[in-house]
């Protein structure tokens, strides 16, 4: 089927191309719009229907496609289903027992850890106040004491 533009631009052509000593001789191509079609998922091509050229409407069947791979993605999408699901009942259900145990020993570690570091910082102070200790030795201190706090506050929160 043409379109009525170019129905009407083909009949017209003639009459366009004459002049006062008649028709004049040309050579060219009339060139349509050009619509590119592409499937909506990767698949391979069992059959193609219309000829190249051929006027087609929306609807229309063009090709047939395959998709060879479908078993394997609908297998790989129901896998991480199940994982999603499993990760799901496993927070349902919150920490084992074994877990928080562990997780309170090792607050009380963490606990024991920052207050020996607040008390050797307290004192690192007190000689350093006297200059008996170096600037340095104080700077271990404070750091020591920071990093038993800060081990402290992630045990907790854990």
């Amino acid at each position: 089927m043409i379109p009525r533009r170019l129905t009407a631009l083909l009949l017209f052509l003639p009459a366009a191309c004459a002049g006062p000593q008649g028709p004049y001789e040309a050579r060219g191509t009339v060139e349509i719009p050009e619509i590119d079609i592409a499937p909506m998922a990767a698949a391979r091509v069992v059959a193609v229907r219309v000829e190249e050229g051929a006027s087609v409407r929306a609807g229309d069947t063009l090709a047939l496609l395959t998709q060879t791979d479908l078993t394997s993605a609908r297998a790989a999408a129901e896998a991480r289903v199940a994982s999603a699901l499993a990760d799901l009942r496993e927070l349902e259900a919150g920490a084992r027992p074994e877990e928080i145990k562990r997780a309170e020993g090792e607050v009380t570690s963490a606990k024991a850890a920052a207050e020996l570091a607040a008390g050797e910082l307290v004192r690192a102070r007190q000689l350093a106040a006297k200059d008996v200790v170096s600037q340095q030795a104080l700077d271990n201190a404070v750091s020591a004491d920071l990093a038993a706090r800060g081990r402290l506050q992630a045990a907790e929160e854990a």
